[in-house]
């Protein structure tokens, strides 16, 4: 892959579809005993998991192809702000707009949490926002993580010339989320701390990040043999029964997902990755639906919206559970609902917000320094940048 390279890989929009419909399901699907739905939701969390390996995977091909470009860092910042930024301040402008509405008391410390620090303020006491009965926007702390991520990593990426090393790096700092866990865990650190911030999380975006780079290495066919991929996902899967067995649950709070379960997911979906990129796998097939692909194109729309109004839609949720016989088909006829009402919103702010920004793209493009600056083809709209956030 080239300077700037235009590849679009189709199967990678399924798996962002996956990821954002575990995360819509989670949420809107709650926890009940008696309800089997909500053994299948209770793992949704994951999804979010997902979403860091494919930004970690997609963003370091990104940064490795053009870290030779003379306006590396500008292209590649302006270009994350114009994806991120429009939706993600209309979504922040309109909860507090309507806070002001409706009275709804506001503190300044929690300034940092609009502005990419959510994760931070999770565990810090006053530093949530608190909109109920309306709105809440905790959803945000992926983001945060996200970009936090999208702040650091190009230094390294730019700085560090040897993919080798770069790779090193990855596989110590996977190693370092998972002893951060253990240890802090040990030490009675909060389940906030351990989900939301990012030395505990960066394991999944890194594991991206190394398989990106291990594909631009001398020999990537071997990082995408199915005689490799299927045991490694199959030992992490039965890593992953262990651990529900010894928790009775893979709900993200338990100390058997906190410690060694998230690295666990990492791993599974990194190979679920590695396998969409092999043509004629399931998981590249299973990437290729439309309707999944439908799904990625606007999930990040879909992540923003879904869960502001959670608090309102709790109500409408016991009016369906309430009227709606037996309990699994009231459950259904809600979530599906709540599905279509907030897939509507994302593809209207896409196309009416997004795009108008992601249109401005083209008068950024990163520049070889050996080369003639007009003669570097305008990037497409749908290029892996526009792919590789939440």
């Amino acid at each position: 892959m080239g300077l700037g390279s235009e590849k679009h890989i189709d199967s990678l929009d399924g798996l962002r579809g996956i990821a954002i419909l575990l995360v819509f399901f989670f949420h809107y699907i709650p926890r009940n005993p008696h309800n089997p739905l909500s053994w299948i939701a209770s793992v949704g969390w994951s999804g979010v998991d997902l979403f860091f390996v494919l930004s970690g995977f997609l963003i370091t091909g990104i940064l490795y192809d053009t870290r030779k470009a003379t306006n590396f860092f500008k292209v590649f910042y302006v270009r994350r702000a114009l994806r991120l930024f429009p939706l993600y301040f209309l979504a922040v402008g309109s909860v507090l707009f309507v806070a002001v509405l409706l009275h709804t008391p506001m503190s300044w410390k929690a300034i940092p949490f609009y502005i990419y620090g959510a994760n931070v303020m999770l565990v810090v006491p006053g530093g949530v926002p608190n909109f109920t009965p309306y709105f809440q926007c905790i959803h945000f702390w992926s983001l945060a993580v996200e970009e936090q991520f999208y702040s650091l990593w190009p230094l390294a990426v730019f700085f560090i010339s040897k993919r080798s090393t770069l790779m090193r790096i990855c596989a110590g700092g996977i190693l370092g989320a998972l002893l951060f866990r253990v240890i802090m865990g040990h030490l009675g650190a909060s389940t906030w701390m351990l989900y939301t911030e990012l030395p505990s999380r960066m394991d999944a975006l890194l594991a991206g990040a190394l398989l990106a780079l291990a594909l631009r290495g001398p020999r990537p066919d071997a990082w995408l043999r199915r005689g490799r991929l299927y045991p490694l996902m199959g030992a992490c899967c039965l890593l992953l029964v262990i651990l529900f067995i010894s928790a009775r649950s893979l709900f993200l709070d338990s100390g058997e997902m906190t410690s060694f379960g998230y690295s666990m997911f990492a791993g599974l979906y990194v190979c679920v990755l590695s396998l969409a990129l092999v043509p004629g796998t399931v998981a590249n097939r299973v990437g290729r639906v439309s309707v999944l692909r439908f799904f990625g194109r606007y999930s990040y729309g879909l992540y923003v919206w879904h869960d502001l109004p959670s608090p309102v839609c709790i109500t409408w949720s016991a009016w369906f559970l309430r009227n709606i016989h037996p309990l699994i088909v009231g459950q259904l006829v809600y979530t599906f609902a709540m599905l279509a009402l907030f897939t509507v919103v994302a593809v209207a702010s896409y196309h009416l917000l997004e795009l108008r920004f992601l249109k401005l793209k083209s008068h950024f493009r990163y520049v070889n320094p050996k080369e003639d600056p007009a003669q570097l083809p305008v990037p497409n709209l749908q290029t892996a940048d526009d792919l590789g956030s939440l």
